[in-house]
């Protein structure tokens, strides 16, 4: 016997305010409110890097290399601080969460505290459930 309620339940959890969604065009929606993320190229590769981790954390070298590997470190160290700097500013400015992106200790990751989500956890999530209802 199959709970029909059970793959909305799931989907919902945990639960988002904020959701970054990576399927798609790159876009950040909280209650109903949907932002696409400008710029595209740079700001997508940072937020699907830091998405694919699930709850987990990137190191800065890390990053700074990816997307911008032909830069010195310090000429991608303050590009990653710019491009983390805009996104947090483009978040504080339309949603309650802030900031969207943590750096903590040499590592970057989302505020998941504060409620933030990615599509990408969310798919994964409706997928274990279908498949428990096969």
């Amino acid at each position: 016997m199959h709970d029909p309620h059970a793959l909305t339940a799931a989907a919902s959890q945990p639960s988002v305010s904020l959701l970054v969604s990576l399927l798609g065009p790159t876009k950040l929606t909280a209650t109903q409110r949907t932002i696409p993320v400008p710029g595209r190229g740079k700001a997508d590769c940072l937020l699907i890097g830091l998405a694919l981790l699930e709850r987990g954390a990137v190191a800065r070298e890390q990053l700074v290399a990816q997307l911008w590997p032909d830069q010195s470190a310090t000429l991608a160290g303050q590009a990653l601080n710019s491009l983390t700097s805009e996104l947090n500013k483009l978040c504080r400015k339309h949603f309650p969460c802030d900031p969207l992106i943590l750096h903590e200790q040499g590592y970057y990751h989302f505020n998941y505290e504060a409620g933030v989500g990615t599509d990408i956890v969310q798919f994964y999530a409706s997928a274990t459930v279908g498949q428990s209802q096969l």
